[in-house]
């Protein structure tokens, strides 16, 4: 089998078939090649093959992210209640 490695579902023309379950849709074993316009099945080879592109990473993760930012207001909370306890304090003497 000389295309052995070149399997439709890892093919950038193959869309994968989905069906409706219980709680989410579940792929099956057929797909679409919008390069031979028919239906295909995940494990069949053909000439048109073309590998996916890898998908982008993303640097941080969101919940990095979202702990950076939390950081930031925390820090910028306190340099307020400094100022204020200050303020205060001058409006005392």
């Amino acid at each position: 089998m000389e295309n052995s490695g070149k399997h439709c579902y890892r093919c950038a023309h193959f869309t994968a078939y989905y069906v409706k379950g219980d709680k989410r849709f579940n792929r099956i074993k057929l797909g679409r090649c919008c390069a031979k316009r028919e239906i295909v099945g995940l494990h069949d080879a053909c000439e048109e093959y073309k590998p996916k592109k890898p998908r982008r990473k993303i640097p941080f993760s969101t919940h990095a992210y979202l702990d950076h930012l939390l950081c930031e207001i925390t820090a910028l909370r306190e340099v307020i209640e400094e100022q204020s306890n200050e303020a205060e304090q001058s409006e005392e003497m």
